[in-house]
């Protein structure tokens, strides 16, 4: 995994898939969230679509929208349930590393077992994903990313703004 310059949400160096932490609240209000909902507004219906209603229980799900493209020439916009707002989050901290690992884990399972019309995903991940309004360590997240890409043998950027 490699730490590059630019907008993610220009899905730059061939990155087909973006990923982000999510609330759990249909907010997408502020940080890349909004940026998101702002640009790729298939992102934020997804996440009002979501099968889970708002709340604790969609904590280390995802949704994801398709915002380009067919399978095979494809950008997606993965919305990681990572965080709990208000009095539920732990510790006073809105980010959840076990949630946004699992739903990271979950939907490149997904992707990369039931998915095979897509062609392989090249990942996007924004610099400090969860860290600034989600109060996370970026050592943490930083973490969990590259072992999760490790995992699926996955090519992925961190993509500083």
């Amino acid at each position: 995994m490699k730490t590059i310059e630019g907008n993610l949400l220009d899905f730059p160096n061939g990155i087909n898939m973006i990923f982000h932490s999510a609330n759990t609240e249909n907010i997408m209000g502020a940080g890349i969230a909004q940026q998101i909902r702002k640009r790729y507004p298939q992102a934020y219906k997804a996440d009002k679509d979501l099968f889970i209603p708002k709340g604790r229980k969609r904590l280390g799900y995802y949704s994801q929208a398709l915002v380009s493209g067919d399978s095979k020439d494809y950008k997606l916009v993965v919305n990681l349930y990572g965080q709990r707002l208000g009095e539920d989050s732990i510790w006073g901290i809105p980010t959840n590393y076990f949630a946004l690992r699992d739903a990271l884990w979950s939907c490149l399972d997904d992707h990369t077992t039931f998915s095979g019309h897509y062609n392989d995903p090249i990942c996007g991940f924004p610099y400090g994903m969860g860290c600034g309004l989600g109060g996370g360590d970026w050592k943490i997240v930083e973490y969990i990313i590259r072992e999760t890409l490790k995992e699926f043998d996955l090519e992925g950027f961190i993509v500083k703004y």
